[in-house]
């Protein structure tokens, strides 16, 4: 397996307005490629993952950048572990820092953007690997699957339903020896 490195100076990119975007193969998104259900039932091979990343400098005079990926991902579904072609469809937006000490400064907020430490060299391609692992639902699910329902216990031979004996009733004949 290859490794494909983006590297990307973000201070320049947000400063210049300018944006990345291309497509990367799963097979070069290691940690993502784990999540993929890899059965013979997954006949078309899953297409690779669309990047865009656009700089900008924010309201408050920060290097920022938007990031939107778009792809599918076949995953097994938890109710019937069937293959599941997951649409996967997301966004995020950060800022950039200059330092560790700077980053540590921030306050943990629930704010839309998120910082992070920018760099001149900045790993594009563990950043859309993340957000995209992120992206990614903890259950996944076909929408028309139904929960699987329990077996009906076999019938007797003559047809008629045969009762089980509740649990409580064996505690009770067990309380009434003790006396």
């Amino acid at each position: 397996m290859r490794s494909t490195s983006l590297q990307v100076d973000v201070f320049e990119l947000a400063k210049r307005g300018q944006s990345r975007s291309g497509e990367l193969p799963l097979a070069v998104l290691p940690r993502l490629a784990q999540s993929q259900a890899t059965t013979a039932a997954s006949l078309v091979p899953p297409q690779p993952l669309a990047f865009r990343l656009e700089g900008f400098v924010d309201e408050l005079r920060r290097p920022s950048a938007r990031l939107a990926l778009d792809g599918e991902i076949d995953l097994l579904c938890d109710r019937c572990a069937k293959p599941l072609r997951w649409l996967l469809r997301t966004q995020a937006h950060y800022f950039f820092v200059h330092s560790e000490d700077e980053l540590a400064r921030l306050p943990v907020d629930e704010a839309e953007e998120e910082p992070l430490l920018g760099a001149t060299c900045f790993d594009l391609r563990g950043l859309i690997e993340d957000e995209a692992i992120l992206a990614l639902p903890m259950s996944p699910r076909h929408a028309d699957c139904a929960l699987e329902q329990p077996l009906p216990a076999a019938a007797p031979e003559d047809g008629r339903p045969t009762e089980r004996p509740s649990p409580f009733a064996q505690l009770e004949k067990l309380k009434s020896r003790r006396h």
